[in-house]
């Protein structure tokens, strides 16, 4: 088993500038540069040589360039295919790319100077570098399982399957994270080319949402491992008002089954800033949005307030809509329990404590069956240690019933 992955990167392209680019580009790394000049050459590299990362050029003159990264994809499953695409060349090019050859990456060609790909291929080889080191701990826990597990019978079995299983989910979770870069890519290059100002208040949150997904799966490749130099200091105001313009889309314009006009209403004093982890938190605090959307099918009124408490910071989010019973409030953060039917998952809320506890918080419901519900999320001041779910310092506060 190799302890490196293979670190040959192969650039097919007689564009100097291109060439010159991915160069740069990884200057500084371990990576080795291939650079053919032609489809057939690269098409014989392929199926000979292990390659890390391969770098296509569309206007390779005698050859198809995504009929050669299709190649790849079968000869070298493993390997980060990348299409350089000229700026004005056909957008379907870029749907195309994505259904025939799987490609992850996309690097535009500007005319007349080099191409900055140094994002592009540090993104590239941090996603090969990530899959490679999940398949060495694959290999590593099939064998130390299998070599043990003679004799084990039906455990055998299982072991095997939760192996494959665990196997499939990191491989999902890691093409679902190179979906995402693919997107915040293609929104950045609007972003450089839109100067209308309403359009890009527009494509501003849909990025965000992309990088906090991104954040998301990077979470879960860690196995949600939370640790303090993830913290940063974050102004919980902005988060609010970011998390507002995300979710816009929902409470504004009634979608998603709701009928009626939601009344929106802020009062956020000013706060001190926090420790804590801003992807994590817009997801905490998306999630409660939503949830107060979801109790007013017909409409109704989203009120958020924000100020600061002796050592701590309360954040309220309260709904006008139907409200929940004692039964339903005390089982409303368990993991799977849900009120939607088959319209809900049950992890919404329990995600919400989770990430508010690791910050050292908690959080407090009120609410009524008719009449509303209130949630209340409490956070130090103080820089938090990671907490544990199961004790909280949190101020004792009367809740309603």
């Amino acid at each position: 088993m190799n302890d490196m992955p293979e670190q040959t990167i192969l650039v097919a392209s007689s564009d100097d500038l291109l060439v010159d680019s991915v160069k740069n580009a990884i200057e500084g790394t371990s990576y080795r540069l291939t650079v053919l000049r032609n489809g057939l050459e690269a098409f014989d590299y392929l199926n000979s040589f292990p390659v890390a990362l391969v770098v296509v050029d569309q206007g390779l003159s005698d050859a198809d360039g995504l009929y050669l990264l299709k190649e790849a994809m079968r000869t070298k499953p493993f390997a980060v295919r990348i299409l350089a695409v000229p700026e004005d060349e056909d957008p379907t090019i870029y749907v195309q790319a994505l259904n025939t050859a799987r490609v992850s990456f996309f690097l535009q060609k500007k005319k007349s100077c080099k191409v900055d790909a140094r994002d592009i291929l540090g993104s590239a080889i941090a996603s090969y570098e990530t899959e490679a080191q999940s398949r060495t701990a694959v290999e590593i826990l099939h064998q130390s399982m299998f070599e043990n597990a003679s004799g084990f019978g039906r455990k055998s079995h299982q072991l095997r399957r939760l192996c494959t299983a665990g196997e499939m989910a990191g491989s999902l979770i890691h093409k679902f994270n190179n979906t995402l870069t693919l997107i915040m890519g293609h929104l950045e290059m609007l972003l450089s080319d839109v100067e209308d100002e309403e359009i890009i208040n527009r494509l501003n949150p849909i990025f965000q949402s992309a990088a906090d997904s991104a954040g998301m799966a990077r979470r879960l490749q860690e196995f949600m491992r939370t640790s303090p130099d993830e913290m940063e200091p974050i102004d919980l105001n902005k988060l609010i008002l970011d998390t507002l313009k995300m979710t816009e889309p929902v409470w504004k314009s009634g979608s998603l089954g709701h009928t009626g006009e939601i009344k929106l209403e802020t009062d956020l004093t000013e706060l001190t800033q926090v420790s804590g982890n801003p992807s994590e938190m817009r997801e905490a605090l998306t999630n409660l949005v939503l949830n107060a959307v979801d109790a007013m099918p017909q409409g109704g009124e989203l009120t958020i307030s924000s100020f600061e408490m002796t050592n701590w910071i309360r954040i309220e989010i309260q709904d006008t809509g139907m409200g929940m019973s004692a039964h339903v409030k005390d089982r409303i953060f368990e993991p799977f329990f849900t009120t939607k039917g088959k319209n809900g998952n049950g992890l919404g809320l329990s995600i919400v404590r989770r990430i508010v506890q690791e910050h050292g918080g908690d959080v407090r419901i009120e609410s009524q069956a008719g009449k509303g519900s209130k949630f209340i999320l409490l956070l130090p001041l103080s820089s938090p240690a990671i907490a544990s779910p199961l004790h909280s310092t949190a101020p004792n506060l009367q809740i309603a019933g």
